[in-house]
């Protein structure tokens, strides 16, 4: 069937009224400034939908439009002295066909659906407002849908934001910036008068002073300038390109947005690295990307640094779109899970196979060739279409995930070296043990002496066991306390499943029960978990990372286990799963698949533009879904 296409149409402005003559001179708030940019920007801007008011009109010169989506748009338009404006025309809607497809979350919106005015001075007292209160509200004008409560919606988008900024240049401060604001040393007086307010923050300083201080403002302003921003061998812009893969010199300054976002990363950063933490070396942390520097919050803990990371995220995002947010989060994690669901699957297709060596040598050597044609080199140019904020944002969200494939690759290697060999005789045993489950309150009575004693030979892989032995299983006191240690690993079993359907081996069960024993008491007691990352010293003052002692430590702040050990523990003892069913050379090809794919991610993921990531991921897909596992 043929469907009806709408034209995209020229509409001038004045023939445009908003849905019930809403005055949308009333406008403001954080999308009257995105919509702002959008038409400013390099990319097309979004054509507004309209109908048609009055399509009997003998002259079509007499027709107006109803605007429909888009009002902000508009109001963007007419404060750039646009005259028109493209829009697509659906033709003749009544007001009630009209109203369906208005935006919930425009003020027109709020107002015809929901009943609440925003723009009312005691809105939030409306029956409507009281209502709506808790409303999940549904951003569907995205292809990234996402919900925001309806509340924050308000205050982050709609409203304007009546917080104090220090300065102009803060992010989320909706102040323009003309072309002068944008320049050095504005941005330099603004930097420096900051790091002044801070010291003299519990001072008083009489008018005299307050002179002096203005003075010696402007003479530091002028020396930041040219020691920290004007010098070709040392200067923050060169840190930007190097630390953070920000080439500021990439973009079109003759576009004022670009201009500013430039002057508002640079104060973000020179604050961060001055002001806020001025002995964290900020830049260096955003080029050592670590489990250490992603930001949990959403999870409920934190890393070593993960409230510097989480600052610049938040920051950036009270500047960009929710438009870019989202597209920028979806794209990226869209990605990453792809490739983990490629190496969960892979893992299942290669168990299949455990038993039969012939194929298990044909996947190495299939794995073998992918990998030769993943280390060829490969370059992407595309032009660049987005601006600074938006592919810094991009690099700080790719280094939480580096972190993550970076860490995920030691930890790889260092399990690597620990070898597990289990005599045939315990494989039938072991692989019924794998679909026994264990629940925790099991705990119990699998640590009883009476079990210890059946559970003994297959955690020592011995068949006669000393009561020493046996009694280390099942004693709970200072010098031996199995249970509690259990415990403590199911907590990172747990940890390790977070976000995932990728279910290594299923439910707890008896399997890892034991295997997690194995490793208690038949691992190196003084192994070194070899890692480190930002301000590793300032955190971990002995240098080291015990791996048994992992299961001693508790949550608190001050013995807190490091993601990465974390993950360590629960690599080791997935090995020796395996390892007592007899798959070790499935084991083989599975970690050498993990690794080929967790180097591709790596390289996909140092892209310094969505265009760039999105070409290298299509790249390195087609090299490595090919052939056993499509």
């Amino acid at each position: 069937m043929f469907q009806k296409v709408n034209p995209t149409i020229e509409v001038s402005l004045d023939k445009l009224i908003p849905f019930e003559n809403y005055p949308i001179e009333k406008l403001r708030g954080k999308l009257l400034r995105d919509a702002r940019d959008e038409l400013c920007g390099t990319m097309p801007y979004e054509p507004i939908t309209v109908r048609e008011l009055n399509p009997d009109s003998e002259n079509g010169s007499n027709v107006s439009y109803g605007i429909i989506k888009g009002h902000y748009l508009v109001a963007a338009a007419k404060t750039l002295g646009w005259t028109t404006i493209r829009a697509i025309n659906i033709g003749w809607y009544s007001d009630e066909e009209a109203l369906e497809l208005i935006p919930t979350g425009s003020p027109v919106g709020l107002l015809y659906k929901l009943g609440i005015d925003i723009y009312c001075d005691n809105y939030k007292e409306s029956e409507g407002y009281k209502r709506a209160a808790t409303y999940e509200l549904y951003l569907d004008d995205s292809e990234y849908e996402t919900s925001i409560l309806l509340t924050d919606y308000i205050d982050t988008y709609l409203l304007e934001n009546d917080n104090a900024y220090e300065s102009k240049y803060a992010m989320g401060n909706l102040q323009e910036l003309n072309e002068e604001d944008c320049e050095y040393l504005p941005i330099a007086i603004d930097i420096i008068t900051a790091i002044h307010n801070s010291k003299n923050a519990n001072k008083v300083l009489d008018e005299r002073d307050k002179r002096a201080d203005a003075e010696n403002i402007k003479a530091e302003a002028r020396d930041f300038v040219n020691r920290r921003l004007k010098r070709k061998d040392a200067n923050y812009f060169i840190q930007m390109k190097e630390l953070v893969d920000l080439n500021s010199e990439q973009y079109n300054y003759t576009n004022l947005q670009c201009k500013r976002e430039r002057a508002k990363i640079l104060y973000l950063l020179c604050t961060l690295d001055l002001l806020d933490y001025p002995h964290r070396k900020v830049f260096e942390l955003l080029n050592k990307p670590s489990m250490e520097n992603v930001d949990n919050l959403l999870y409920g803990w934190e890393t070593s640094n993960g409230e510097i990371v989480h600052h610049i995220k938040t920051s950036i995002e009270a500047e960009l779109s929710w438009k870019e947010i989202f597209k920028i989060q979806d794209e990226v994690s869209d990605i990453w899970e792809r490739w983990n669901r490629i190496i969960h699957k892979a893992r299942n297709e290669i168990e299949l196979y455990a038993d039969n060596e012939s194929i298990l040598s044909q996947i190495m050597e299939d794995i073998n060739e992918r990998g030769k044609l993943i280390n060829k080199p490969y370059q992407v140019h595309y032009p660049i279409f987005s601006t600074p904020l938006a592919d810094f944002y991009l690099h700080i969200v790719l280094l939480e995930y580096l972190g993550h494939v970076n860490d995920t690759l030691t930890i790889l290697k260092q399990a690597e070296k620990n070898k597990y060999e289990v005599s045939e005789k315990y494989w039938p045993v072991m692989r019924l043990f794998r679909y026994t489950p264990f629940l925790e309150e099991d705990a119990k009575w699998f640590f009883t002496p009476e079990n210890a004693k059946k559970i003994a030979k297959y955690v020592y892989l011995k068949d006669e066991n000393t009561p020493e032995e046996v009694r280390n299983l099942y004693r709970q006191d200072g010098k031996s306390n199995v249970r509690e240690k259990l415990i403590r690993f199911l907590k990172l079993w747990k940890f390790s499943q977070l976000g995932g359907e990728h279910n290594v081996l299923g439910d707890v069960s008896v399997l890892l029960v034991l295997s997690c024993l194995q490793c208690i008491f038949l691992d190196d007691k003084n192994e070194i978990f070899k890692y480190s990352f930002h301000s590793f010293e300032r955190v971990n003052t002995s240098g080291k990372f015990h791996v048994q002692a992992a299961l001693k430590k508790d949550e608190s702040r001050q013995k807190r286990i490091c993601d990465a050990e974390k993950l360590y523990w629960v690599r080791k003892v997935l090995d020796r799963c395996y390892a007592n069913i007899g798959f070790n050379d499935a084991l083989r090809a599975i970690r050498s698949f993990e690794m080929l794919c967790y180097d591709v991610v790596k390289k996909i993921f140092e892209s310094s533009s969505l265009e760039v990531l999105n070409a290298r991921n299509d790249y390195y897909l087609e090299i490595v879904k090919h052939g056993w596992l499509d």
